[in-house]
Formats: C-alpha cells, sequence, structure tokens
C-alpha cells in the first residue's frame, strides 16, 4: 500500500502572494509549502480579505484568505485570522495545522478551547521573549519603546506557543530558550533547520567585483549595525580599495555623519541596496568576498546559510544561534567586539587562498544541513508521525 495523502492546514498570516513572497521569512515559508504541496493537499489559510480574493488557487497551494481590518494596530491581526477562520479549519477537516510562527495563536486558541482533535504544530521562529536582553540600548527611551512595542507580539508568541500540540524550532539555541523562557517541556520541541534553495543560492562565476563585503542588516541595531559601520571604517584604513555593500537600507541615517568624517562617499565605497527582492540575492551574496553579520541575536540566521550555499566566508557573532549555522565556514566573535570583527575579516580580505577553501567548505556545509529539499522531507515525516 502507498503513503496515504495528507490534508494539511497551513496557517501565515500575508496575503500570500507568489511574487510578493520576496522579505522577511516568507521566501522560506513559501518555498516549504510549494514542496509539500507536491506531494499533499495543501491549503493556506491567511489574511488579506477583502483587499485580495477569498479564495485562489497559486499552483497547487489553495489560498483561503480571512478577513483583514485595515488598520492593525497591536497585532489585531492574528486575533482576526483566528475568529474568522475558525470556520474554515473545521470546514476544511485537515489532518494538521500548521502555524508558520505566531501566525495561528487565536486559532490555536479556540481550537484548544473547542477540543477539536487535530494537531496543533507551531514553526517557532521568533523568540520575542528572549532578544530584548541580548541587545546594548542605552537610549532609556528608546528601550521604552521597544518594550511596549514588544508586549503584544510576546503575548501573541506565549499564546501560541502554550496551545500548541508540537511545536518546530531552526536551532538548538530555539528549543533551550523556549524550555527557559516559557517552561515548555523539550519532549514537545524538535529541530528542523531553515532551508536554502541551493539550486538559486549558489557560486556564480560571472560576478566579478573589487574587495567587497557584504552587511545584510540595515541600519537595525539588533542586527549589529553600529558595529558593522565601525568595523568598515578601520577595515578601510587596511584596504583603501575596500566595499561595503549594505542591504535593507536606502540611507544611512545617523550613520552618514561618521562616514562623511572619513571621507567615505555612500555611492562609491558605500553601496546601499535597500530590500533587496529574494531573486536578486543570490547576485548579492556572489557579489562580495566575505558576509559579516555582527548581529546581537538571531534564532537561525538564514542569510548566513544563503551566503554559505553561495561559496562565501562568513564572520559572525559567536551568540544565540549563529554558530549553529556558520559552523567552521568562517570566524566567530563576541557580540559587540569591534576589533575582533576587523581581525577575523582581515584575515580573509588578505587571503584570497583561504577564502576560497572557507568558502568551499560552506558550500558543503549548506549542502549537508540546509538543503530546502531536507528541510521539506523532515516536515513530511514529522508530520505522518503525528497522523
Amino acid at each position: 500500500m502507498g503513503v496515504s495523502i495528507m490534508n494539511i492546514l497551513f496557517v501565515s498570516n500575508y496575503f500570500w502572494e507568489k511574487d510578493k513572497m520576496n522579505f522577511g521569512p516568507y521566501p522560506l515559508i513559501y518555498n516549504i509549502v510549494e514542496r509539500i504541496a507536491k506531494t499533499e493537499n495543501v491549503t493556506v489559510l491567511a489574511g488579506g480579505w477583502p483587499k485580495y480574493s477569498k479564495t485562489q488557487d497559486i499552483g497547487n497551494i489553495r489560498v483561503v484568505r480571512t478577513f483583514s481590518p485595515s488598520i492593525k494596530p497591536l497585532s489585531l491581526e492574528y486575533f482576526f485570522l483566528g475568529t474568522s477562520g475558525l470556520k474554515s479549519v473545521l470546514r476544511e477537516k485537515p489532518d494538521i495545522v500548521n502555524s508558520q510562527d505566531v501566525d495561528g495563536a487565536s486559532l490555536f486558541w479556540y481550537l484548544n478551547k473547542l477540543k477539536v482533535s487535530v494537531p496543533r504544530v507551531l514553526s517557532f521562529k521568533g523568540l520575542w521573549g528572549g532578544w530584548l536582553d541580548k541587545i546594548p540600548i542605552d537610549d532609556k527611551y528608546l528601550e521604552f519603546r521597544v518594550k511596549t512595542n514588544l508586549l503584544f507580539p510576546k503575548m501573541w508568541e506565549n499564546v501560541c506557543l502554550r496551545n500548541s500540540d508540537r511545536i518546530i524550532v531552526p536551532s538548538k539555541y530555539v528549543e533551550d530558550e523556549t524550555s527557559r523562557i516559557y517552561e515548555i517541556e523539550k519532549a514537545k520541541i524538535s529541530v528542523i533547520n531553515n532551508g536554502v534553495d541551493l539550486g538559486v543560492f549558489k557560486p556564480m562565476d560571472d560576478c566579478d567585483h573589487p574587495l567587497t563585503i557584504l552587511f545584510m542588516g540595515g541600519i537595525s541595531i539588533r542586527k549589529g549595525a553600529d558595529v558593522a559601520i565601525e568595523v568598515y571604517v578601520k577595515l578601510k584604513k587596511k584596504f583603501p580599495s575596500l566595499r561595503l555593500l549594505v542591504a535593507g537600507t536606502k540611507t544611512m541615517g545617523r550613520f552618514s555623519n561618521v562616514f562623511d568624517k572619513e571621507g567615505i562617499v555612500i555611492g562609491k565605497d558605500v553601496i546601499l541596496l535597500g530590500v533587496v527582492p529574494y531573486a536578486d540575492m543570490p547576485r548579492v551574496y556572489n557579489s562580495c568576498d566575505v558576509l559579516f553579520h555582527p548581529s546581537y541575536f538571531e534564532t537561525f540566521g538564514s542569510v548566513i546559510a544563503e551566503a554559505m550555499a553561495c561559496g562565501k566566508p562568513v564572520v559572525v557573532t559567536n551568540d544565540t544561534g549563529m554558530p549553529e549555522v556558520a559552523g567552521d565556514c568562517g570566524y566567530l566573535v563576541a557580540p559587540g567586539d569591534v576589533d575582533g570583527f576587523v581581525g577575523a575579516i582581515f584575515k580573509l580580505l588578505d587571503d584570497s587562498r583561504l577564502r576560497r577553501k572557507i568558502g568551499q567548505r560552506a558550500r558543503r556545509r549548506a549542502e549537508a544541513f540546509f538543503s530546502i529539499d531536507r528541510v521539506v522531507k523532515d516536515y513530511l515525516k514529522f508530520f505522518r508521525a503525528l497522523v
């Protein structure tokens, strides 16, 4: 007898249009769901109605959109997704309901209270309850604003975790922190790494470029933009022709004065890429010699895995989920250690053979651990064990 086809309902509170699934976690979510839909019956419960069609077929994926308020303060979209989506779940009668991150928080609460006998699986990506203490914030007002903004995401996170039957996390770090912060028993938690499409993210031979380092964090404090700017300024003195690519922003804001003072020209020395569409990201990675990611907090660090898949050595923070991704494919540096990042990147920029050797090792590690096909296989195995 063959394996029976599962009916899987994914919950992802986005408009769910293929050409717009190109930022944040959405490419990963889309790639997983699209591949699972090749063998299973897949429905996605999303937001976006009435702006977008209430139902739509995207390839093998059936999308059912629920009501979304035009104004979305305080994460109210999660509430509306559960309230207006409950009927859809009961009608679809899925074998599995999988919430991609905490989007299905209120839905899971309803299903639990109504004792609907369908496994509720949370793919937990954010860990809002764990990152604030990792980030140095000197401004008391800014700290207050950040803590206030986190109140509702943390609330939904707690609701979703408490009402999940099983939890999938992208790293051992998240497993440990979820257990510690929310007192979730580890027997409920399984690690499945984030995945990379190795056919898309791969080394390219036609990306000639001057000596270049890449920072994917815009001007985000959490991503370590303050460290990135200091690191580049110091490296620029050692390598006068060195370029810095910055993805995620079109303006350097408060850092512009630093560049002006050092005679660094935006548009020539520093290239601001803005928000890079997913389809363009492989070429961006291939246009650098080193990815450096001085982020203070990552549950996984998909940009690290993507750069490695493109054959690039990485220099990243030795904390949270990043060491699990980088492995021995570059250098690990303490959070906020500017000189440590400068020294590690210098070694790679000063030795093209070393860069090439570590880059090849990085590609092999990506193939071994972070293939999207491996992730989908792990998901399907996980789901079948629950049905």
